[in-house]
């Protein structure tokens, strides 16, 4: 590892300070509202996901029921998304 000289070390603090705390603050704004748009993409990356993952189940169990078993047979989970896509349509 390579480390700094004091000097140069002093020569960074020293444009650091020089910065007005205004500019520090843009800086730090636009980081958060960097961070709360990339949380926003997540959650609809999330949402989608989670339909699409629901639609996949719904067509398993659809598949299921095709095959004869009895809808007696399932958990209520599985009725509430095939509900779910009933509403869907």
């Amino acid at each position: 590892m390579v480390w700094s000289t004091h000097d140069e070390v002093q020569s960074l603090l020293k444009k650091f300070y020089q910065v007005p705390e205004m500019e520090h603050n843009k800086k730090s704004m636009k980081l958060e509202t960097y961070y709360k748009e990339k949380a926003s993409k997540l959650q609809d990356q999330l949402k989608k996901q989670n339909k699409k993952t629901k639609e996949v189940k719904v067509g398993r169990f659809m598949l299921q029921i095709d095959q004869g078993e009895m809808i007696d047979d399932f958990y209520i989970t599985k009725l509430d998304n095939l509900i779910w896509f009933g509403k869907k349509l």
